[in-house]
């Protein structure tokens, strides 16, 4: 498996398939809106993992500074789950020239994936009614 950065490809039906896991109401006209911003803006990179010539596992993030960034998406196809693929986009990001913190923000089921790549995770509280939401850093050493 490959990893390839696919800043200019989201709008390609295969990366909006996995993408469209990663957003919350995911609709044409907003997954179109992300693949834009993605291949506009310069902060804004993506990362998409191949097995073969098919997208299996996307990552998308954000630089807040030339030593920061937050995930901004983080998706693989249902398939692969618990096979390393997340996992194996996260180092990818960490392995970013100068890269020092990375942070994001999720929901209670993605808690322990995030423990287990090594981020210190906090609760935010019910940020929505009903809804624990949960910051997760990670420092480089």
């Amino acid at each position: 498996m490959t990893i390839k950065d696919v800043s200019n490809r989201l709008h390609e039906q295969a990366m909006q398939e996995i993408l469209s896991r990663a957003v919350g109401y995911p609709t044409t006209e907003k997954l179109g809106s992300i693949a834009s911003r993605y291949s506009s803006d310069p902060a804004y990179r993506a990362f998409a993992i191949f097995d073969a010539e098919l997208p299996v596992g996307v990552i998308g993030i954000e630089f807040r500074s030339p030593a920061r960034c937050r995930i901004l998406h983080i998706a693989v196809s249902p398939s692969l789950e618990r096979a390393g693929i997340g996992r194996r986009l996260i180092e990818r990001v960490r392995d970013i020239k100068g890269l020092e913190e990375l942070d994001a923000q999720t929901h209670s089921g993605a808690v322990p994936f995030y423990r287990s790549c090594g981020f210190a995770v906090t609760s935010r509280g019910e940020l929505y009614p009903g809804v624990e939401r949960f910051s997760c850093f990670w420092r480089s050493t």
